[in-house]
């Protein structure tokens, strides 16, 4: 096993102990800010002596990995609300398409190829494709779980959602 294989190995376990880490860290400061009436108590007081700059270094270690674990989270949290904001910004056919899948409370919608709206929200991150075809001209799009959530919660971000389905609907029939 190379270095390299050995050091992602180990960088994916790290990071997924996030938790294990916080709790190394809080212990670590518990063991070296433990009042020594405290330690005494609790007969910690000789490890906590003679392991001093052991314990320092883990619990520094620690919560260096803690925050460094971090980082996936915070980003993943700042791309889900820079996807939100664009709920602000949608055209017409976008709304449309959207409070269809609301009014009939399914998150995947079948929409054609190409369809203009469907590639502006996915573009936005408010849609994406799913898997398999639906026919030769239509494709399933879904709306991501925390988009979907979003829109329940607050159904006036698309305004109003009833007429917007009955236009896409009629819209659909004029197709066709």
């Amino acid at each position: 096993m190379s270095f390299w294989s050995w050091f992602k190995s180990w960088w994916k376990s790290l990071q997924a102990k996030a938790r294990y880490l916080f709790g190394v860290w809080l212990l670590g400061l518990l063991l070296l800010g433990l009042p020594v009436p405290w330690s005494d108590f609790l007969g910690i007081t000789t490890l906590r002596e003679s392991f001093r700059g052991y314990i320092g270094f883990v619990t520094l270690a620690a919560f260096v990995f803690w925050v460094i674990a971090l980082i996936p989270f915070v980003e993943r949290r700042l791309a889900r609300r820079r996807i939100l904001q664009n709920l602000r910004s949608l055209s017409d056919g976008e709304k449309r398409i959207l409070a269809y899948c609301l009014l009939h409370d399914q998150r995947t919608i079948a929409r054609e190829v190409g369809d203009p709206s469907a590639v502006a929200l996915c573009n936005k991150g408010l849609l994406s494709q799913a898997g398999g075809l639906i026919d030769m001209a239509k494709i399933p799009f879904t709306i991501p779980m925390f988009v979907w959530v979003r829109l329940q919660q607050d159904k006036s971000v698309l305004g109003n959602v009833e007429e917007l389905a009955r236009q896409l609907v009629q819209a659909e029939r004029s197709r066709w």
